[in-house]
């Protein structure tokens, strides 16, 4: 969609405000996030609970799994809604009061019965996840409606890029939290900030200038709606092949959740280390987001996942020569540019394949046909990891990224501005 070519009823001024709504929310959503990272806040947090690398690889587990399998089930109904910005906002308070009961829990049970607690964690963290899923398609669709393609790409990577800024000072106070106080209490103050501020960024999308969409003439049940989804892929092949690649990096995505684990211990990390991970993540995504962004708007979401992927990779293969913490810096500072480009442009590109009122549909076919490669790579990972130790997760994640890479370079054209599936 250009800029020039406005939907009915949104004006140019409306797109501004859109902007500066959905800005707020892009920023603030990494910045809650960075006080419970799923790659080091969380991994430390279950490791005060249990000693299983299988328990641990369950954190990307559950949440890929939360957030993809419920597309498929909700997108034949937020296709039919008239406005999805109301809904964004219900379904967001189920996804942010599950981070303030693992608080709670936390402070009621840490110290005395961490078996509960650990039962706890994964009941909410289910709850936080799902609810992800379930926004997932609205979201998309909504931002379909309220931005033009040239703006989605800045407007994902100034939010990634002020959310990192103000992360590299959340995780400092993280580190803080962690090092001076004993544990349950640093935890339980990072994830009341983080519940805090997703809960602030999310109410502005309610105001978002929504143009309303048309009735669905044909509304379908979620067993026809699947029954259509094969068809789509034989038809799209262009879809298709783009889907193959990212079931690739789906499992190219399994060392992420162990390299924290790693560095604490086989290379002695200490949780100074651990919130200067998250530190580095925060300095490089700042920096990372900004020229991703312009880059997507400039040359297409497919060269930033391209570049991401490919990084991803060379970030996995490093992992497994690293033998102090120093290396491990420049494993997160790679796996933090290609997951910012991942951020910015998987979830974006997939509107450039479709006009509005199909993104729910294509949307949630992205996420159903990786969700299992999302869901079982990371419990493969702690089972390889115990197993075998670490090297055989970052090898096989190397080499699925750098396959994701060469699938994306040779099989996928640029998608924008495409007038009919291919």
């Amino acid at each position: 969609m250009k800029s020039t070519d406005l939907k009915p009823g949104i004006s140019r001024q409306d797109i501004r405000l859109n902007y500066a709504f959905m800005l707020i929310d892009a920023i603030g959503y990494p910045l809650g996030i960075s006080f419970f990272s799923m790659t080091t806040i969380l991994p430390m947090f279950l490791r005060q609970l249990t000693s299983s690398n299988v328990l641990i690889g369950m954190i990307p587990a559950i949440y890929n799994l939360g957030v993809f399998l419920p597309q498929v089930l909700i997108a034949p109904r937020v296709s039919r809604l008239r406005l999805t910005k109301y809904y964004i906002v219900l379904v967001g308070l189920g996804e942010r009061l599950p981070i303030l009961f693992i608080a709670l829990s936390a402070w009621l049970w840490g110290s005395s019965d961490k078996p509960l607690l650990l039962f706890l964690f994964f009941a909410f963290f289910v709850i936080f996840s799902f609810s992800t899923g379930f926004n997932f398609p609205a979201y998309y669709s909504l931002l379909s409606k309220a931005l033009p393609s040239e703006l989605r790409g800045s407007l994902f990577g100034l939010g990634g890029a002020v959310g990192g800024l103000l992360g590299i000072l959340g995780a400092s106070l993280a580190g803080k939290f962690l090092t001076t106080y004993p544990f349950p209490v640093g935890y339980v103050l990072c994830f009341v900030i983080g519940f805090v501020v997703l809960l602030v960024s999310l109410f502005p999308l309610g105001a978002v200038r929504e143009y309303p969409q048309e009735a669905r003439l044909d509304p379908k049940g979620i067993v026809e709606f699947l029954r259509e989804l094969p068809g789509i892929l034989r038809k799209d092949r262009h879809f298709t092949t783009f889907v193959a690649s990212q079931v690739l990096w789906a499992i190219g995505m399994m060392a992420q959740g162990f390299f924290t684990i790693y560095a604490i211990n086989e290379l002695s990390a200490t949780p100074s280390d651990v919130a200067a991970f998250t530190g580095i993540t925060m300095g490089v995504n700042v920096v990372s987001s900004l020229i991703l962004g312009y880059l997507a708007d400039r040359q297409g979401h497919k060269r930033v996942l391209e570049l991401s992927a490919f990084l991803g990779g060379l970030g996995a293969l490093i992992a497994i020569c690293a033998s102090n913490v120093p290396i491990m810096w420049v494993v997160f500072a790679l796996t933090t540019i290609s997951m910012a480009g991942y951020g910015i442009s998987s979830g974006n590109i997939v509107l450039d394949f479709v006009p509005a009122e199909e993104v729910p549909t294509y949307v949630s076919l992205s996420g159903i046909a990786t969700v299992p490669f999302r869901s079982l790579a990371p419990i493969l990972g702690g089972s390889l990891a115990t197993a075998w130790g670490y090297w055989p997760v970052f090898l096989i994640s190397g080499v699925a990224s750098f396959l994701a890479w060469g699938v994306l370079m040779r099989s996928v054209p640029e998608p924008r501005g495409r007038t009919r599936p291919g």
